[in-house]
């Protein structure tokens, strides 16, 4: 028998910290304080809402593949920027 053993559970072991949803602004307040979530992302197209540490807001990312490459592009900051106008900007970003 072992004797004062403490067993620690890891608590984000079975949380994935992107979380992929059709993002919009119910999704975003559902998911703002949620310490497990790092991250949304949108199942229509390569956007991904990244909480800032304070989650107070966060940043939308958009991601171009060419090539096998992938590149990042900084779009837009939330909550200047709402879930609700962010497919105007993605629209005029991947022309």
């Amino acid at each position: 028998m072992i004797k004062n053993s403490k067993i620690r559970f890891n608590q984000h072991a079975f949380f994935s910290a992107t979380l992929p949803v059709k993002i919009s602004d119910a999704q975003i307040k559902r998911h703002i304080n949620d310490q497990r979530v790092r991250q949304l992302k949108d199942i229509r197209c390569p956007l991904y809402l990244r909480f800032n540490a304070s989650r107070t807001g966060g940043t939308w990312w958009f991601y171009r593949y060419e090539a096998g490459k992938q590149y990042p592009y900084r779009i837009a900051k939330y909550p200047s920027t709402q879930a609700k106008d962010i497919m105007d900007v993605v629209s005029a970003v991947s022309v």
